[in-house]
């Protein structure tokens, strides 16, 4: 094989992507266990989320002010018959991931050795369209462009610098906001904030000849 390589495709998308998760179905709301000393449980993640979409929240358990670690941890939402349990780490955290499917809010509760954590309320709302983002609260039609200082090289390890700028419809750029650069090539991907000129800049490394494709994804 040549020690040379090719940038396929540089691809610049603003939208959510949709995962599957759980389903929320509303039946009668389940008992709640008590909250308790000396546990300390609490819940942490986004109180207002898209529907469809994949979100994590974590619950961190303390035991008289130290992390209770290797512990089963049951996250609940109270209205609905969802439910999934993961063990904390050395840290004391547990992390899950939902996805509410419907409109509505949600009452999540987690649960440790029949001690409950206070209930974390959730609100969902509708994704934004293709080619837009939520911006101070309010989907926004936007364009995402992406570059790279070079589409072919010579020589391994070759180090590309790939530029994803960001801007609304009307041309203004958006500042402070993440964007993603997806190797759909390896599967490897970083993130990075916009600055002032909307602009987010990685640095990649290309250790093998071949042919690659990359994505930005707001």
């Amino acid at each position: 094989m040549s020690d040379t390589g090719k940038i396929a495709g540089i691809v610049g998308g603003a939208s959510a992507v949709a995962l599957i998760g759980y389903i929320l179905t509303r039946p009668s709301a389940p008992s709640v266990p008590p909250r308790c000393e000396p546990y300390d449980i609490a819940i942490t993640g986004s109180s207002v989320v898209d529907t469809g979409v994949d979100e994590t929240y974590t619950v961190t358990v303390d035991y008289n002010n130290a992390p209770l670690t290797s512990t089963a941890v049951t996250l609940s939402e109270v209205n609905t018959t969802f439910t999934s349990t993961a063990l904390t780490n050395s840290q004391g955290v547990a992390s899950f991931t939902v996805n509410f499917k419907s409109a509505g809010t949600y009452y999540l509760v987690a649960t440790v050795n029949g001690c409950s954590s206070a209930g974390f309320s959730v609100t969902t709302r509708t994704p934004c369209a293709d080619g837009q983002i939520r911006i101070n609260g309010v989907c926004t039609d936007v364009n995402l462009d992406l570059v790279a200082t070079a589409t072919n090289f010579i020589g391994i390890p070759a180090t590309v610098t790939f530029t994803a700028t960001l801007r609304t419809a009307s041309g203004s750029p958006i500042q402070g906001y993440p964007v993603t650069l997806e190797d759909e090539t390896t599967g490897s991907n970083s993130t990075n904030d916009t600055d002032s000129n909307g602009e987010a800049t990685f640095s990649v490394t290309l250790n093998k000849a071949g042919e690659y494709q990359f994505e930005a994804i707001a």
